[in-house]
């Protein structure tokens, strides 16, 4: 990891923050253009809803690429502790670009530092729901870093409920079959569950941010703690040595008989 890329991390995974130990280093890591006076940011979402939220709640953010790190600061500024999940590395030529998402990461340090969030602000998980585009996409010599969320990259129920947590909001329009496992694990653990979810048509993080609290129906998700479902939302990505997802797509074999 650069000098850059270590800084900006730990601007993002506070350590005062007990969630922080959830933060994904994979695109502090492996992002080679860190600016080195980053953009101004986009206007954040108003997110009037988070105002309204208490410490026993935790957020998921899953809306796409940038946005969810604009989502992330906006609920930062309301007392919630941001925790960065993107689990794909960058690199040239990738199947899922993280440019605007690392601008914003970089830009949104400085927000951050200036908040200094205490021990004591519940967490807000940030996911891109651009991480697991149509697999066509991942052509041999590109480099592929689609990638999943599992139950192990978020905190167990009985954690949450440690810390007084006893309510989930869900950020997003739809729920991913990847963090359907993550969500059925908290509901059978007897959590709250809520949504945010954007009217149809409606997207960004801005238009997010008029959006209601209502109840989330969570339905169990095909292969629900059986052995195979991990290896099942594995299929066909590609793990990266140095964590995360991410390698280059080889060439197909010319050889012949």
């Amino acid at each position: 990891m650069s000098a850059a890329g270590e800084e900006l991390y730990w601007a993002w995974a506070n350590q005062a923050s007990p969630w922080s130990a959830w933060a994904k280093p994979a695109v502090f890591a492996t992002f080679n253009g860190w600016p080195s006076s980053p953009p101004p940011l986009p206007a954040l979402p108003g997110l009037p809803w988070a105002r309204d939220l208490r410490g026993d709640t935790a957020v998921i953010v899953d809306v796409p690429d940038g946005d969810a790190v604009l989502a992330g600061l906006a609920l930062a500024k309301a007392g919630f502790q941001p925790v960065p999940l993107f689990n794909g590395c960058a690199a040239a030529y990738a199947v899922v670009d993280v440019s605007i998402l690392a601008a914003h990461l970089a830009s949104g340090a400085e927000v951050l530092r200036g908040l200094a969030l205490g021990p004591d602000a519940p967490p807000a998980f940030l996911l891109d729901a651009w991480r697991r585009p149509d697999r066509t996409k991942a052509n041999p010599g590109r480099f592929d870093n689609r990638w999943v969320t599992f139950p192990q990259d978020f905190p167990s129920a009985r954690r949450l409920a440690a810390s007084g947590i006893t309510t989930v909001v869900l950020y997003a329009g739809e729920v991913k079959d990847d963090l359907a496992h993550v969500l059925m694990r908290y509901k059978e653990a007897g959590m709250t569950m809520r949504q945010v979810k954007p009217e149809p048509g409606e997207g960004t993080a801005a238009e997010f941010a008029s959006a209601a609290v209502r109840p989330l129906a969570v339905t169990k998700p095909s292969r629900f703690r059986s052995f195979g479902f991990r290896a099942a939302l594995l299929a066909g990505l590609l793990r990266n040595p140095a964590g995360g997802f991410g390698a280059k797509v080889p060439q197909p074999s010319s050889g012949g008989g």
